[in-house]
């Protein structure tokens, strides 16, 4: 990226970050929302670090603006095209939450609007999942599989031979990984959770987490 690219995409940067403040989100919001640090949106605002076609394509897919924009590679702010064009079948756009669910994802009440494009393997699988939706996790997995804020693929069909499993324990939706002896355990702190039945399954990773280096 050249120096006047970087500096325009610096530029745009604060500019949506300006127009989210407005909207009532601090920088530490915005960047919970984006699944990176806050530290991280600090320094792409100050230019510390320079904003990534990956980080932007974050940005645009959960703030519904143009990740090409933000780069300096295009004029027009607003997303062009939502879903890949008739007959393109090389990405998948999924909707994004903040806990588990059973339903319809696009007609969940949870739902605040924001997606996120699946491209290549993950598309394909996405394709494969039974009402697939994209969970941000909001704790660590002690089992070290999974970090705080990454983005996880979610399928509402059991699958026997998974690793991770959605599962239905006193009214509530767990992630759990089973035992040897076939006693889900919950994944952020290994606790057995009697009497659950599973409901879905993670099909994957979609994003790990970004941290500072």
């Amino acid at each position: 990226m050249s120096e006047s690219t970087s500096n325009l995409s610096r530029q745009r940067f604060e500019e949506l970050l300006g127009r989210l403040a407005k909207q009532g989100l601090t920088q530490r919001n915005v960047a919970e929302r984006v699944n990176i640090p806050a530290q991280y949106v600090s320094n792409l605002k100050t230019g510390q670090r320079a904003l990534t076609e990956l980080t932007a394509r974050r940005f645009g897919a959960v703030f519904d603006c143009n990740y090409q924009w933000l780069l300096g590679q295009s004029n027009e702010m607003a997303v062009p095209e939502l879903n890949p064009p008739a007959g393109d079948s090389s990405g998948r756009w999924l909707p994004v939450f903040d806990k588990l669910f059973e339903g319809e994802p696009r007609s969940n009440t949870f739902w605040d609007g924001a997606m996120v494009e699946l491209s290549g393997a993950a598309a394909a699988r996405a394709r494969e999942c039974h009402r697939a939706y994209v969970l941000r996790s909001s704790s660590d997995d002690v089992g070290g599989r999974i970090q705080q804020r990454d983005l996880l693929l979610i399928s509402q069909s059991v699958n026997q031979i998974a690793d991770i499993y959605v599962v239905h324990h006193r009214k509530r939706l767990f992630l759990a990984r089973m035992s040897d002896d076939g006693t889900q355990l919950r994944i952020s702190d290994g606790q057995p959770l009697a009497g659950c039945t599973v409901v879905g399954h993670c099909a994957g990773i979609v994003w790990a987490s970004m941290v500072k280096d």
